[in-house]
C-alpha cells in the first residue's frame, strides 16, 4: 500500500474523500484541513483520474514543531537534508517517464501566521533536498520532473511528491478564463452534491466561462447552461470545443428561461456574488427571480446545487434544505446550498 494524499478546497474535504473511498484499491484513513490522507493498492493510475480534488501526492514525510519564528528555516533545511524522495520518485515512475536525475520545483503553503513566507520555505527545501539528492532544481515547475509540495498546518509539515506531472485542477481544457470562473475541482464537487448521473438532464443558468456545464457532461449528463454576456457564452463554448464536447450553451436571461416546465434533473450554478459580476438589477430581485425559474424547470424531485456567497438570498420555501457547505475560495467563504424538491 502507498500512501497518499490529496488537496482541495476547504469544505469540500468530504466529497473529496467520497470520490476517492469509491475507488476499489483505496482506503480512506482521515480528512484534515484541505487533505484528505489515503492508502493506495496498485494501480494508482486511477488516481489521476479524479476530479473533486486539487492534486494528488504521494506523502514522503510529517514533521512537527515546525513553528512560527524565522529559526524554523534551517530546521526545514536541515529535515530536507535527510529526507530520502527516491520511493517516492520510484512511485510516480510507474506512471510517467521521468528523467535519470530528475528534477524538481517546490510548491508550499502553509495555516496560520508565519515569520517567513513561501518562497523561503522553497527555497529551504531545495537547498536541503539538492544537498541530499544531487538533484537540480527549478524555480518553474513547468520545466521540472518532480514537484515536492510542502503544506504546512500550524505546527505540522506534511511533505509530498506529486503523482502527475501537472496539477490535476488544471485541466487542459480550460482555456478561457472569465471573472468568477469556478476551478474546475469545485465544480465537479457541486455536481457531485447534486448526485448527477449519466444521462440525467443538468442545467447552469449562469454558466461562465462553461466549467460546472463542461465537469457535467464529460461525466455523461445531458448538460446545458447560458448566461446574459456574449463573452461569457463565446467562453463557455470555446472551453467545451477544447473539451472535446458539444453541450448547449447559449445566449439568455437566467430570469426568463427558455425551457419548458420541468423539463431538468439537476440544476448546478455558481450564482452571481455581487462582488465579482456587476448586475444591473438588485442582486436580491435578481436572485428571486432565477429562483424561480430554477424551481419552475426543475423535475419533481430533482436537486438544486447553487455557490454563494449571500446564501440568505436562498429562499426557496417549497425545496427541502439538504446541505449548507461553507467553503474557501477567492480569498472569500461563499456556501454551498443542496436543495432537494419533494
Amino acid at each position: 500500500m502507498t500512501g497518499i494524499f490529496v488537496l482541495t478546497t476547504r469544505g469540500l474535504e468530504g466529497v473529496s474523500a467520497a470520490e476517492l473511498q469509491a475507488l476499489p484499491q483505496v482506503t480512506v484513513d482521515e480528512l484534515a484541513y484541505r487533505r484528505v490522507l489515503v492508502q493506495c493498492a496498485e494501480p494508482l493510475d486511477g488516481l489521476l483520474q479524479l476530479r473533486t480534488v486539487d492534486d494528488v501526492f504521494v506523502q514522503a514525510a510529517t514533521w512537527q514543531g515546525i513553528g512560527r519564528p524565522r529559526s524554523t528555516l534551517p530546521t526545514l533545511v536541515q529535515l530536507a537534508g535527510d529526507l530520502d524522495l527516491r520511493p517516492a520518485a520510484a512511485v510516480c515512475s510507474q506512471l510517467r517517464p521521468l528523467a535519470t536525475p530528475p528534477t524538481f520545483s517546490v510548491t508550499a503553503s502553509f495555516v496560520g501566521k508565519r515569520n517567513y513566507s513561501t518562497e523561503e520555505i522553497k527555497l529551504a527545501l531545495a537547498e536541503g533536498l539538492e544537498g541530499f539528492h544531487g538533484w537540480e532544481y527549478r524555480s518553474d515547475d513547468a520545466e521540472a520532473d518532480l514537484n515536492v509540495r510542502i503544506f504546512l498546518d500550524h505546527e505540522q509539515a506534511v511533505v509530498g511528491v506529486r503523482l502527475g506531472k501537472t496539477p490535476l485542477h488544471e485541466r487542459p481544457y480550460k482555456q478561457i478564463h472569465i471573472p468568477g470562473s469556478l476551478k474546475p475541482p469545485v465544480a465537479a464537487a457541486l455536481l457531485a452534491l447534486a448526485e448527477i448521473k449519466p444521462g440525467l438532464r443538468v442545467l447552469d443558468p449562469c454558466c461562465g466561462g462553461g466549467t460546472i456545464v463542461i465537469e457535467a457532461a464529460l461525466a455523461g449528463a445531458s448538460a446545458q447552461g447560458g448566461d446574459n454576456d456574449p463573452a461569457a457564452v463565446q467562453a463557455a463554448q470555446s472551453n467545451a470545443q477544447a473539451a472535446g464536447i458539444t453541450p448547449m450553451i447559449e445566449r439568455w436571461d437566467a430570469q426568463s428561461l427558455p425551457l419548458a416546465d420541468a423539463s431538468i434533473d439537476c440544476i448546478v450554478s455558481n450564482l452571481p456574488w455581487g462582488r465579482q459580476i456587476i448586475l444591473d438589477a438588485a442582486l436580491a430581485t435578481f436572485y428571486r427571480r432565477v429562483l424561480g425559474e430554477m424551481r419552475r424547470v426543475l423535475v419533481p424531485g430533482g436537486r438544486i446545487v447553487v455557490l454563494s456567497g449571500t446564501p440568505d438570498l436562498i429562499n426557496l420555501p417549497a425545496l427541502q434544505r439538504v446541505a449548507e457547505i461553507e467553503i474557501s475560495l477567492f480569498g472569500q467563504t461563499p456556501t454551498v446550498i443542496v436543495l432537494q424538491a419533494v
